[in-house]
């Protein structure tokens, strides 16, 4: 860049402060998240913003984060805040793995031995194997069409979403990301996990029904 490039972009940016300056004592109409601007404002805002290249970084919305100690509710259900009573979580905030769905508490599955496993039980037991030492962080996904909030969390660097389903303690849940299908691939074709026995899948009928 050139100094008189540079001195443009600088008097472009003077510009565009000014301009919010003035917009912050200018119309306001009531809006749901309090005010919101005139939109002939928010108009030239968004223009020498896009011309400057600086649109992404000013108006993308940071990822809500949670971090801290969990209490396991299952498989695929983590609660911040929240603590254990009579060996269930309780007082706290639930977040499902996003992308991932694990069997159902009381649900479970036909080993080759002819035996029945507690499948949900090993899910959840596999889960609070990885945070029952350090904090747990989870970015914040889109709620699910039933409110369940969802999240892609993470202890120090592994991804516990990709951990769930890579080892076969639970399954790719398709309707929230494709993005966990491959290692749940690779779990099935080696046999990990529960991908051992006989199973029906969670979100299924016949397994809510069992799991009751």
């Amino acid at each position: 860049m050139n100094v008189k490039q540079k001195r443009a972009r600088d008097r472009s940016l003077s510009g565009m402060r000014e301009a919010v300056g003035r917009l912050n004592h200018g119309p306001v109409f009531p809006g749901r998240a309090g005010i919101c601007y005139h939109p002939a404002m928010r108009f030239l805002i968004l223009s020498v913003a896009l011309g400057l290249g600086l649109a992404p970084a000013m108006f993308a919305k940071a990822e809500e984060t949670l971090e801290g100690k969990v209490c396991i509710v299952d498989g695929d259900t983590l609660m911040f805040g929240g603590k254990r009573r009579h060996t269930k979580c309780v007082e706290g905030q639930s977040v499902d793995l996003w992308g991932v769905a694990a069997f159902r508490l009381k649900q479970l599955c036909r080993h080759p031995n002819g035996r029945n496993v507690l499948c949900g039980r090993y899910s959840a037991a596999m889960l609070m194997e990885q945070t029952k030492k350090e904090d747990i962080r989870c970015v914040l996904k889109a709620p699910r069409p039933d409110g369940t909030q969802t999240a892609e969390c993470h202890v120090g660097a592994k991804n516990l979403n990709r951990h769930m389903v890579e080892n076969g303690y639970a399954l790719a849940y398709r309707p929230d990301t494709e993005r966990y299908t491959a290692y749940e691939a690779i779990a099935k074709q080696g046999n990990k996990g529960m991908w051992v026995t006989t199973f029906v899948e969670p979100w299924r009928g016949a397994a809510k029904a069992k799991a009751k």
